[in-house]
């Protein structure tokens, strides 16, 4: 990870750039979208960052994410992160994607953290994992480290938490949850990889277990064709109030979507919100 102080008002190299590396062969630090926001309570911008593929516990691909609280001066290693999330069990990849906001309205935000195969009942459906009250020190989900929330996918291998956004999609005080099943079968099962993008509305009172086969999102969005995957990658889900509303829209882009004669040319669509 680079970061290049501020303010920056010409082309400018990474030489000056404090960094944060990766500590192991094959981590990917980076690889996954960063996030921006107070979640250390300081009143200063801490950065949280994902890292699908270690396996700090010994267990493989269980994922991790870091957090260092804010104002950063200079360059850190992970070993000196103020937080430290550990994923709950073999290729669950904790770290897919991360957010900071405010879903529950408290005074503090939350850091959400997605693990693409986590578990439901055996089964590997991903999801998205809700941190509220963050304290510096180390949340192993491996050694029974428990999330505020934590909401889970509905099929076998549907990739929940593929990608990941935060914002107010009806313009209440809470910020609303969207992230990408981007290898879900749509309406039915009935469209292969189609994708879907869910919508979780932020409460003052959020469930332990947001199990979204007995408790469905407030929104679904489902991929236009067989194939198209829906959000697919961390960079393929944004929110932004496009038409001046004061409520955010979704954009979404389609790994192989696009609906012409050439092969996998991509599409990103745009969604007013309807919520």
């Amino acid at each position: 990870i680079y970061i290049v102080p501020g303010p920056i008002s010409a082309a400018t190299t990474l030489a000056g750039a404090f960094t944060i590396p990766g500590s192991t062969a094959e981590q990917k630090l980076g690889g996954s979208p960063v996030a921006v926001g107070d979640i250390g309570g300081s009143g200063s911008a801490d950065l949280l960052i994902g890292a699908p593929l270690p396996a700090p516990s010994g267990l493989v691909r269980q994922g991790a994410a870091y957090a260092f609280f804010g104002p950063i001066a200079g360059s850190k290693t992970l070993a000196g992160a103020d937080v430290t999330w550990v994923g709950p069990g073999p290729y669950v990849g904790l770290g897919t994607n991360v957010a900071i906001g405010n879903v529950t309205g408290t005074a503090a935000n939350e850091a959400l953290i997605s693990g693409l195969q986590l578990l439901r009942s055996g089964t590997q459906v991903g999801g998205v994992t809700v941190w509220s009250g963050v304290t510096a020190g180390t949340y192993d989900m491996s050694a029974a480290a428990t999330p505020s929330t934590t909401i889970l996918g509905i099929d076998a291998n549907d990739d929940c938490g593929t990608s990941l956004a935060l914002g107010r999609l009806n313009a209440d005080s809470y910020d609303d949850i969207v992230f990408a099943c981007s290898t879900a079968d749509g309406p039915t099962n009935a469209t292969s990889g189609a994708g879907e993008i869910h919508v979780v509305k932020g409460a003052a009172t959020l469930p332990v277990t947001w199990n979204l086969a007995t408790r469905p999102s407030a929104l679904v969005i489902y991929g236009a064709a067989a194939g198209v995957q829906l959000g697919r990658y961390g960079v393929g889900l944004s929110l932004g109030d496009l038409n001046s509303d004061s409520k955010a829209d979704i954009r979404a882009g389609s790994y192989v979507g696009g609906g012409t004669s050439h092969s996998k040319p991509g599409a990103v669509d745009c969604i007013a919100s309807p919520l």
